[in-house]
C-alpha cells in the first residue's frame, strides 16, 4: 500500500470500524467515532510505517479490489485481520476469498501458526466466507438489548 492509498483508506476505515460498533448496536453514534479514532490512533501510531503492521492492496490486473491491514505479532506466529475489504462494487467475485488464501500463504512463509480476526454479529456474510474459508469461533461476546 503506498502513503496516497494509506491516506484514502484511513479516514473511511475509521468510519467504517465505527458504524460497525453502531450497527451491531452495542455503542451510540458518539461513543463509535470516539472508540474507532482512538483504536486506530493507538494501533496505527506510526500510520502506515508502525512496525509489525503490513497493508495490502489486493489488485487484479491493474485495478485495487480492495485492502487488507494485518498485524505480525513479535515472534510471527500469529497474524491478525484488523481490516479486510472488497470495494463494494466488486463483492461476491471471489475476491475475499482470494485475498484470505493468499494472507494465508504470506503467514505460514512468516512462521505464522495462526491468523485471528473479529467479525461483528451484524455482518453476517463476512461471518459465512470466514466459517468457509476455515475459520472456527475463538470466543465468542453475546448482548441482550433491554
Amino acid at each position: 500500500m503506498t502513503r496516497e492509498e494509506y491516506d484514502r483508506w484511513r479516514e473511511p476505515a475509521v468510519r467504517d470500524y465505527a458504524q460497525a460498533w453502531v450497527d451491531s448496536g452495542i455503542l451510540t453514534p458518539e461513543e463509535a467515532a470516539k472508540r474507532a479514532e482512538t483504536q486506530f490512533a493507538e494501533l496505527l501510531p506510526e500510520g502506515l510505517d508502525t512496525p509489525q503492521h503490513v497493508f495490502y492492496t489486493p489488485v487484479d490486473g491493474d485495478d485495487s479490489v480492495g485492502v487488507l491491514w494485518v498485524h505480525f505479532d513479535e515472534s510471527a506466529e500469529r497474524a491478525f485481520i484488523y481490516d479486510i475489504q472488497v470495494w463494494e462494487a466488486l463483492r461476491r467475485r471471489g475476491y475475499g476469498r482470494a485475498i484470505i488464501a493468499a494472507l494465508v500463504d504470506e503467514a505460514r512463509a512468516r512462521g505464522s501458526r495462526s491468523i485471528g480476526l473479529n467479525v461483528f454479529g451484524s455482518n453476517p456474510g463476512a461471518k459465512a466466507l470466514y466459517e468457509q474459508m476455515g475459520f472456527e469461533v475463538a470466543a465468542t461476546s453475546m448482548k441482550l438489548a433491554l
